[in-house]
């Protein structure tokens, strides 16, 4: 049985805070190292996760313009099929 700190399991949290933001293994190994280094690497850390919100509101941005398109075509389609069975229905002799 493990007993983690309070300390392990912040860093776990930023691991996986990393990993759902996309960061490579190789990346997370790298910040792990820095954060080991103490204040020496503040401003290497600073600058890591300022590149990383970055390309999370990019990333995000992207993804908000897709949902769009989504949304559109969900709107476009549940009216196209709606249509064709109204006309299917018009057509149709029983």
């Amino acid at each position: 049985m493990r007993q983690f700190t309070d300390e392990n399991l912040g860093a776990l949290d930023v691991v996986e805070c990393l990993k759902n933001a996309g960061r490579s293994i190789k990346d997370i190994k790298v910040f792990m190292e820095l954060v080991s280094q103490g204040d020496a690497t503040l401003a290497e850390l600073q600058a890591m996760f300022y590149d990383l919100k970055q390309r999370l509101q990019a990333k995000l941005a992207t993804l908000e313009e897709t949902m769009k398109m989504v949304d559109f075509k969900c709107a476009y389609y549940t009216q196209a099929v709606a249509e064709r069975y109204v006309k299917e229905a018009m057509h149709r002799v029983d």
